[in-house]
């Protein structure tokens, strides 16, 4: 596990992280996997964070800066980021996150020993900023998984009330450039660029596989700036997602029916949980005519089994009889 001759490219996205960024980089640089090339690319930061990158660029020659004289959105930030990548391998780290010191040794190895794979992941510890505390670890469970195929994280169903996909946190991330680096992000998208990325990167490598270390790596720093902790940009990355299926619709007819079923699957799950959709009659006349009379026949079923308080009890006895997980 000492071959250090393949050069990894880090890729960490900053803005106004002077609180973070020194232990970030700090974890980075400590890696025993010592091959590396940091490429720290700030979005206009309006605090010390940028002094605080050129210190430790002045002390460690593989940390390599870009800055902008202005704010100019996620997407400008990572790509020209990716861009500027030269390694066999690219990790993708955000600046308030930390690694564990073999966090980068342990992924190429893997990599290297899996010739089919080329993205893994690992378990994340989530910790509180201020205490210190852990919250919880990101791990597979028995009601959730890490997705180990871009489908299933891109189109999550779970029509049979099955364990549900989780997210992916980007911060575990290690894959192959040849991979990971087919595609940019699409600068039309201010939240949910992620989305388009992976799947053009499937879809220039649809036999790609995906794969999740059973380690915890690395620890995801939550606090109350994060972007995911903003009610406010969540309800846009909503919005924005379903604009990105729709023109995955029209873009990618290889993987329409995927799309379609996801869009179903979600109106079906607000018609059958949600207050106000289900109320709604316009909301549900539109389920009728996307998703057809079988689906709309379906949601009945379900919401008198719920009704019943025997939803989940019948598709856990449903589940057991046909094995699925």
């Amino acid at each position: 596990m000492n071959n250090h001759k393949q050069l990894v490219s880090v890729v960490v996205p900053t803005f106004n992280q002077e609180r973070f960024i020194a232990e970030t980089l700090q974890s980075i640089v400590n890696q025993t996997y010592k091959n590396l090339e940091i490429l720290v690319s700030d979005d206009g930061s309006t605090d010390r964070t940028v002094e605080i990158i050129n210190t430790f660029a002045q002390k460690d020659s593989r940390i390599k800066p870009f800055f902008s004289t202005k704010n100019r959105g996620i997407p400008y930030n990572f790509n020209r980021a990716f861009d500027a990548c030269a390694g066999e391998f690219v990790a993708f780290f955000s600046g308030d996150d930390l690694m564990y010191a073999n966090k980068i040794e342990q992924q190429v190895h893997f990599l290297n020993q899996n010739s089919s794979v080329d993205l893994v992941m690992h378990e994340v510890e989530i910790f509180d900023s201020q205490s210190g505390s852990l919250i919880s670890v990101h791990k597979n469970t028995p009601d959730s998984k890490i997705p180990d195929s871009p489908l299933q994280w891109l189109f999550p169903t779970k029509w049979v009330f099955n364990k549900k996909y989780s997210s992916i946190l980007p911060t575990s991330i290690l894959a192959r450039s040849s991979y990971y680096l087919k595609a940019r992000y699409d600068e039309r998208f201010k939240y949910k660029h992620e989305l388009l990325f992976h799947l053009e990167n499937y879809l220039h490598s649809p036999k790609s596989k995906w794969a999740v270390l059973p380690e915890i790596l690395g620890k995801y720093r939550q606090h109350i700036d994060n972007f995911t902790n903003n009610k406010e940009l969540s309800k846009l990355r909503e919005e924005e997602k379903f604009l990105i299926h729709a023109l995955v619709l029209q873009k990618y007819p290889q993987v329409s029916a995927y799309s379609r079923n996801f869009i179903h699957f979600t109106m079906f799950e607000n018609l059958l949980f949600y207050e106000f959709q289900k109320k709604n009659k316009y909301y549900l006349k539109q389920f009728y005519l996307e998703a057809g009379f079988w689906k709309f026949s379906y949601l009945y079923f379900c919401r008198f089994l719920k009704k019943m308080n025997l939803l989940f009890p019948f598709f856990k006895i449903f589940r057991f009889l046909l094995r699925i997980k």
